[in-house]
C-alpha cells in the first residue's frame, strides 16, 4: 500500500466541496440538488421530461469535457430512477454520478450530483495521455488522475474489492462486502427459537451444551530438578493429530516436579467432531476443570421450535435442491460443506446438522423476497444471489458482496449466523439497498444508513412473527455471551451523530428514525418508506439527506398525507425544529444557536417579502451572504455587518434557491422555495 494512502483517501472522500443543501459533513459531499418540489399541488406547471439524456445534458451542458452515461434505471413505487456515470471523454470518474428521479408523469422530482461546484470542475486540469479500458479518474491534487480499476476476488479469503492502481502502487481500495422451480417444506426457525419461544438467551435455550470434567491432561511435563520453568511452544499429539500450544496459554512459570498440560476447553460439533479447543499449563490438577462445548446442541427445546415452512426450490438429478431465479445455495468460502439436497420434497434437518443453516437461510430469504415484492417493489431483485450459510473462515460474522453475481456469506462464531433470521435479513437488506442505488456505498454515513435499514428490516420481520424482544437486532445470534447485539429503538438522535464513531453505532439513529416510522404509521408503510429512500441515495448520502427524502418518497407514494407525522418524528430525532405548518415555507435552519438564523421564510416564499438574517453570534465580523438558483449560479452577494439584516431580492421566479452565509471559516447553506 502506497505511503500516501490516508493523504490521497482524504482526498478522494473530499473529492466534491458541499455548497448546495444542507449537509451535516459539508465536505463530504457535492451539489446535492433538493427536490424540485414536494408538496403534489406544486407539480402541475413543472417541467415533463421528454428525454431523461437531453435533460440531463442540458441542466450539466456549462460542465466543460463532462459526458453523462447512463448506467441504471431502477424503477421505485415512486417513479424512474436514474443514474448518470459521470465521464471525462470515454473515462469514468470514479464515485462521481448524477441521480435524476422521474415520477410516473415524467415530472422531476429529484436531482443529485457528486460532481465539484461548475467553477471548481472549470478549473480541474485533466491528465489524459493514456489509453486503457480499464482506467478511469480519480481527484487528486486539483489533477484528474488516471488510474487503472481492477475487480479483486479471493473467495477463499472472502476478499472482494475494487483497487485502484497509479505508477503500479495501490493506493486505493473500496472494499465491496457490504454482505426449473417447484415447492418443497423444510423444519426450520420462525424466526429464532427464542422469538417464538418468548424466552431468553440462556439454559436449554442456547446455543452449546456444556458441562464440566475432570481436568483432561495432555501430557506431563517432568521437572524433577524444580527449576522455574517457562513454557512456550510446545507441540504435542491427541487423537493421531500434532497440535501446537497457543503462547497465549501460558500465564505464569512453574516449578514443581511435574507439570501438567490440560485442555481447557474442546469445542465439538453436533456430530462430536472436534472444532477446537483452548490449552494451559498448570502444577495443580485438584481444582481443575476441563469445559466440553457441543455447539449446535440439539436440545428438544430448540427442536421444539421448528416448524414447517415451504421452500421454491429446484428437482432435478433426482432431488431436490435449493436453487430457484433467486437464490442458490453453494459453497465459496471456507469451511466447506456439501448445500443441502433431499431425496423428497420434505427438508427434514434438526440443528446439528450442516443441512440446516442452508434450509433455513434459504427459507428466510425467500419468504422476505415474497413480503417486499408484495408492498410492490416487483422490479428491484437484479440478479440471482449465491449463498454460503457457512463461510467467512467460520467467523462470527456475515456480509453481502455486490459482485457478479453477488453473494450473501454466513459466518459460524458464536451462535451460526444463518440460524437468526435477523442476520439473514438484515444481510438481505444489503442486497436490496445494492439493488436499488447501485455503486453508492461509500462514506461513514451512507454505510450507517445501510447498517441502520438492515437493522430495522431484521427487527421489522421477526415482528410479524412474534413482539418479543422486539427492538432487539439478532435476538438469537447477540444479545448473549457472544456479543451484546444491537436494538432499533435506540434514543440516539441526530446530535448523537459522530465521525469518531462507527457505522454501527450512527446506524442505530437512522432505525430508530424506521422504527419510529413503523409505530407511527404501520408496518407497510413505514417500509414502503423505507426501501423507496434507498433508491434515492447516492455515494456518501448522509442521514440528514435520508431523512428528507422521507417527505419526497411519502409525496409520491401517499400524495404526502404523512408529512406531519413525518415531521413530528424528525422533530423528535432532532432533524428538524419548528412547526408542521412551517416547514414547507422553504428553509432548514441548523439547531445551534450559534450559527445564522433565518426568520419570515414564509413571506420570502408566498408574499415576495424579505428574508430577517440574525447573526447575533457574528458582532463585528464581516459575513458575506451569497444566492444561487438551483443551477449554482450566482445572483447576487452582499457583505453583512449588523446583528439583525433585512435580505430583499425583489422579483424572483418561482423556484428552488440556495442561500449561503459565509463567515471566517464557515459555510452554511439553506434552501429557499419561492412560490
Amino acid at each position: 500500500m502506497s505511503g500516501d494512502f490516508q493523504h490521497i483517501k482524504s482526498f478522494f472522500l473530499m473529492i466534491v466541496l458541499c455548497t448546495l443543501g444542507e449537509l451535516s459533513i459539508a465536505q463530504d459531499m457535492g451539489p446535492y440538488i433538493l427536490p424540485f418540489k414536494n408538496k403534489p399541488q406544486d407539480v402541475s406547471n413543472s417541467v415533463r421530461v421528454e428525454s431523461v439524456q437531453d435533460f440531463v445534458d442540458d441542466f450539466f451542458k456549462d460542465y466543460q469535457n463532462l459526458e453523462l452515461a447512463l448506467l441504471y434505471e431502477k424503477q421505485s413505487l415512486g417513479g424512474v430512477n436514474y443514474t448518470f456515470q459521470c465521464r471525462y471523454g470515454t473515462y469514468p470518474i470514479e464515485q462521481v454520478l448524477v441521480k435524476i428521479l422521474l415520477d410516473f408523469n415524467n415530472h422531476p422530482r429529484l436531482l443529485q450530483t457528486t460532481l465539484p461546484l461548475l467553477e471548481e470542475w472549470n478549473t480541474i486540469h485533466f491528465n489524459s495521455n493514456e489509453s486503457d479500458e480499464n482506467l478511469c479518474y480519480i481527484l487528486l491534487d486539483d489533477t484528474m488522475k488516471l488510474v487503472r480499476k481492477e475487480l479483486g476476488i479471493q473467495e477463499e479469503k472472502d476478499y472482494y474489492a475494487h483497487r485502484f492502481w497509479i505508477n503500479d502502487e495501490v493506493y486505493f481500495e473500496n472494499i465491496l462486502k457490504y454482505h426449473n422451480d417447484t415447492t418443497a417444506y423444510a423444519k426450520v426457525f420462525q424466526p429464532d427459537p427464542l422469538t417464538s419461544a418468548n424466552v431468553l438467551y440462556g439454559g436449554t435455550y442456547q446455543d452449546a451444551l456444556r458441562f464440566d470434567t475432570t481436568a483432561l491432561v495432555i501430557q506431563n511435563l517432568n521437572n524433577t530438578g524444580n527449576t522455574t520453568i517457562t513454557a512456550n511452544g510446545i507441540n504435542f499429539s491427541y487423537d493421531g493429530l500434532t497440535f501446537n500450544v497457543p503462547t497465549e496459554s501460558y500465564i505464569n512459570n512453574f516449578s514443581a516436579p511435574i507439570i501438567q498440560q490440560v485442555f481447557e476447553n474442546i469445542f465439538l460439533d453436533g456430530n462430536g467432531n472436534i472444532l477446537g479447543f483452548n490449552t494451559a499449563i498448570t502444577e495443580d490438577l485438584s481444582n481443575y476443570t476441563t469445559e466440553i462445548i457441543i455447539e449446535d446442541y440439539n436440545y428438544p427445546s430448540l427442536a421444539q421450535e421448528q416448524v414447517w415452512g415451504e421452500l421454491p426450490v429446484d428437482f432435478s438429478g433426482g432431488s431436490f435442491n435449493l436453487v430457484n431465479a433467486d437464490f442458490i445455495i453453494s459453497e465459496f468460502s471456507l469451511p466447506f460443506t456439501n448445500p443441502a439436497n433431499s431425496a423428497t420434497d420434505s427438508f427434514d434437518f434438526t440443528r446439528n446438522l450442516t443441512e440446516f443453516e442452508d434450509v433455513n437461510a434459504f427459507y428466510h430469504l425467500n419468504n422476505f423476497k415474497r413480503y417486499w415484492e408484495s408492498l410492490g417493489f416487483t422490479n428491484l431483485a437484479s440478479e440471482v444471489i449465491l449463498v454460503d450459510a457457512h463461510g467467512n473462515n467460520g467467523a462470527d460474522n456475515s456480509f453481502f458482496t455486490p459482485t457478479s453475481p453477488p453473494r450473501l456469506v454466513f459466518g459460524e462464531g458464536g451462535v451460526d449466523d444463518a440460524e437468526d433470521a435477523d442476520v439473514i435479513i438484515h444481510e438481505y437488506g444489503h442486497a436490496i439497498s445494492a439493488f436499488a442505488s447501485p455503486e453508492t456505498n461509500s462514506g461513514d454515513e451512507r454505510r450507517a444508513l445501510d447498517e441502520g435499514f438492515g437493522d430495522y428490516l431484521a427487527t421489522t420481520y421477526s415482528r410479524q412473527y412474534d413482539n418479543f424482544e422486539a427492538n432487539k437486532v439478532f435476538s438469537w445470534d447477540g444479545h448473549n455471551e457472544f456479543w451484546a447485539g444491537r436494538i432499533s429503538n435506540s434514543n440516539k438522535t441526530k446530535l448523537d451523530l459522530s465521525s469518531n464513531q462507527n457505522i454501527y453505532f450512527n446506524g442505530e439513529i437512522w432505525s430508530a428514525v424506521l422504527n419510529d416510522l413503523y409505530l407511527d404509521l404501520g408496518a407497510t408503510v413505514a417500509d414502503q418508506l423505507a426501501i423507496e429512500v434507498m433508491y434515492y441515495n447516492m455515494p456518501n448520502s448522509s442521514l440528514t439527506q435520508a431523512a428528507f427524502n422521507l417527505f419526497l418518497a411519502d409525496t409520491l407514494l401517499f400524495n404526502g398525507v404523512h408529512t406531519c407525522s413525518i415531521f413530528n418524528i424528525l422533530l423528535e430525532r432532532k432533524f428538524v425544529e419548528g412547526t408542521c405548518n412551517d416547514f414547507y415555507s422553504g428553509v432548514r435552519e441548523y439547531k445551534d444557536s450559534n450559527k445564522p438564523k433565518l426568520f419570515n421564510t414564509y413571506g420570502f416564499s408566498y408574499l415576495n417579502e424579505g428574508l430577517v438574517l440574525e447573526l447575533k453570534e457574528f458582532s463585528g465580523e464581516k459575513v458575506v451572504v451569497s444566492l444561487y438558483d438551483l443551477k449554482g449560479q450566482l445572483l447576487s452577494e452582499s457583505k453583512i455587518e449588523e446583528q439583525v439584516s433585512i435580505l430583499n431580492y425583489g422579483d424572483l421566479a418561482p423556484g428552488i434557491y440556495f442561500l449561503h452565509i459565509r463567515t471566517a471559516g464557515q459555510n452554511y447553506p439553506f434552501k429557499l422555495v419561492k412560490n
